[in-house]
């Protein structure tokens, strides 16, 4: 294996492993809309509404997390 096909090699397994981060990333995602959605649904709050309130919260977790620091 010359260098350039080494370097293309690096290239791309670079590319497949970041492509991998943002698929996982958007699974992640994708399982916390569904359970704001679930959350929604059960408590009878429009799913918006829940989702801004779980913002906030994360908000409010951050603000604290960085104040103890």
């Amino acid at each position: 294996m010359t260098s350039k096909d080494w370097a293309r090699r690096m290239v791309i397994e670079g590319y497949l492993e970041e492509r991998k981060e943002i698929k996982d990333k958007a699974k992640a995602r994708a399982e916390e809309l569904k359970f704001i959605f679930e959350i929604s649904l059960a408590v009878g709050v429009p799913f918006s509404k829940a989702q801004e309130n779980i913002i906030n919260l994360e908000k409010e977790i951050k603000n604290f997390d960085e104040r103890r620091v």
